[in-house]
Parts: structure tokens; sequence; C-alpha cells
């Protein structure tokens, strides 16, 4: 990346800044919002019994598969030295991105500050808490272009237009 800089991801997006939090030397923060993390268990547990049966039986799962798949797990690589900030939030009821991604995750990055709300996959977006614990965590990486908490919980902050 060249410079330090601050990431910010939600659900698959927050999979790409785990991984980047390990690979990257110049991330100096990141936050992982609703994070799928491990994505072969992920399948496991979505998948009914005969569809996982012969994933196996294919080599789409277990053994040699996630072997493979730890190549790029965030879960097998530590947060690089430069990151000073990590956080998290994830939703209690979320079916999609179980709440098991968001612990794992939070243990493998030494518990940082997490946020759980009440709500499912997408329940962040109307979230009070959630807007005040992603613009604190923002804020601690020195990322000036968020406005303030909003008053309902229908409107998220924003960033301005041509903010980078």
């Amino acid at each position: 990346m060249g410079h330090p800089s601050p990431l910010y991801g939600v659900s698959l997006g927050a999979y790409v800044v785990a991984l980047l939090a390990g690979l990257d030397e110049g991330v100096q923060s990141v936050v992982a919002g609703i994070p799928v993390v491990d994505i072969p268990k992920l399948f496991h547990e979505h998948s009914p019994l005969h569809i996982r049966a012969r994933s196996i039986e294919h080599r789409i799962l277990g053994g040699v598969a996630e072997d493979v798949f730890r190549v790029v797990s965030p879960l097998e690589l530590p947060p690089g030295d430069a990151v000073e900030h990590r956080a998290i939030f994830a939703g209690y009821g979320d079916r999609l991105a179980l709440p098991e991604q968001a612990e794992a995750l939070w243990e493998h990055w030494g518990r940082p500050p997490i946020s759980w709300y009440r709500g499912n996959h997408v329940g962040y977006l109307w979230s009070r808490q959630v807007a005040r614990f992603l613009l604190a965590s923002l804020s601690q990486s020195r990322v000036k272009t968020i406005e303030a908490v909003p008053r309902s919980g229908s409107e998220l902050p924003r960033v301005p237009p041509g903010a980078h």
C-alpha cells in the first residue's frame, strides 16, 4: 500500500481486510464488520447433510481442501506489527456470517474491542450502537472525514464527497 492506512470491511470485505492486516505492513488499523473468516466452516454450517457428504467425497471440503484454504485464511496470519488498532462488530442474530466467525477472529486478534448488536447480517445498517462504535474505531485510526453520529438509527455516518 505504500503508506499507513486504516482498513474497514464488512462481511466478505471483512475477510479481505483481515487478510490484508496480516499481509501488508502498511496497515495501521483494521475494523472488521460482521466478518466471514473461515469459509470452509461456514460452507459446512450452511450446507445440508447430503451436500456436505458430497463435498467431502469430491474433496471440496475436508482434508486437502481445508489445508489449501489455510494459505489464504485470516485466522492463519497474525495481524502485522504495524497494526495499532483492531476492532470488530457483529450481530447476535446473524445467520449468514455466524457469530462464531466473529468470535474466532476476536480470539485470533487477541480480543480487541468488539461490539455485538441485536440483529441479523444487515442489521448493522440501522444500529446507532454500531455507528458509534465504528466512529470511535475510525477516529482512533486518525480518519477525520466522518461526520457526527446520526440522531436516528436510520442514518449512518457519511463520508463527504471527494474525501478519501
